[in-house]
């Protein structure tokens, strides 16, 4: 039984359970470092889960269930959590794909002649573009300037996690975001939001990733 695992296990059980103490005493609760454990991430210990209400725990934020699912699987230090406007226009999907992305591809929907590709061949870019383009996207400040005028494609990401994945086009005309992802309910789902205040920053990311081309 994993931690995360125990503590959801202890989030069912009333207070006073002993769930905590027969796991660590068994050896099987034990944190991605292999040291025994007896706290919930984010100092929630198991016996305060046991005694929250169905209706506080389904209060969490989205930073705070993503970095529990994060934090669960081994030692490694999670990212900064996402600003509040970034949380409720990304989603928790999204959110939890950025959070530890293992690939990310790219593309230009800007051709040299000055028209545009209708479906540009992506190419495969290292994996510091995937956490730069996170930093953007948690930023609150990314949000804060409305664009202008209407959207016209200008770079598109599709970033990875597993078998999870999003994509993120960009429109430098109007300076907005569309965000391809999944819903709860497991269904694809599109969503979109102003970017003016990251329009240098997502700029000077799509020049670097497509060095040589007109990004526009």
């Amino acid at each position: 039984m994993t931690g995360l695992q125990v503590c959801r296990e202890a989030a069912k059980r009333p207070p006073g359970g002993h769930l905590l103490a027969a796991a660590a005493d068994s050896g099987r609760m034990r944190t991605g470092c292999g040291a025994a454990v007896g706290r919930c991430p984010f100092g929630l210990t198991y016996g305060m889960l046991g005694r929250m209400s169905p209706r506080t725990l389904g209060s969490a934020t989205v930073a705070t269930l993503i970095a529990v699912m994060t934090l669960a699987g081994g030692c490694a230090t999670a990212p900064k959590d996402p600003d509040k406007p970034a949380q409720e226009f990304l989603g928790m999907h999204a959110v939890n794909v950025l959070a530890d992305p293992d690939k990310i591809e790219g593309w230009n929907y800007n051709a040299p002649d000055g028209t545009s590709y209708s479906d540009p061949a992506a190419k495969p870019l290292d994996l510091s573009f995937a956490k730069e383009l996170r930093a953007i996207l948690y930023d609150g400040d990314t949000y804060a300037k409305r664009g202008h005028g209407s959207f016209s494609r200008s770079f598109g990401f599709r970033i990875h996690r597993g078998a999870q994945t999003i994509e993120v086009i960009v429109s430098l005309a109007n300076d907005s975001i569309l965000i391809k992802t999944m819903a709860p309910t497991g269904l694809p789902v599109t969503t979109s939001a102003s970017a003016g205040g990251a329009h240098a920053k997502l700029a000077n990311l799509a020049k670097r990733a497509f060095p040589g081309q007109d990004v526009r």
